[in-house]
């Protein structure tokens, strides 16, 4: 995802929808990693089906201004898609 992202690649500050398997773990690594990425991307819209893992990481979120604004974690892909949605209207 970091390379379809980076300046002068294709997707760069486009909107993004990420979808983690079943069973994915967070390592420490990918959350320190995650906001490494803020200026890549317009809005990332992620969905887990872990409810304890989506109220983690938009906790997280919330503390780092830069991203609060621009990624958010779902519960479903609909709600993913209309967030994404809103967003490419701004």
């Amino acid at each position: 995802m970091d390379a379809q992202l980076m300046p002068g690649m294709p997707h760069h500050g486009g909107l993004v929808f990420a979808r983690a398997a079943k069973g994915t773990e967070f390592s420490p690594e990918l959350r320190r990693f995650f906001p490494t990425m803020i200026g890549s991307y317009r809005a990332m819209a992620a969905v887990t089906g872990s409810p304890l893992v989506r109220a983690a990481v938009n906790l997280m979120v919330r503390f780092t201004p830069a991203s609060a604004e621009t990624f958010r974690m779902f519960g479903s892909e609909a709600e993913a898609l209309a967030w994404l949605d809103a967003r490419a209207e701004d």
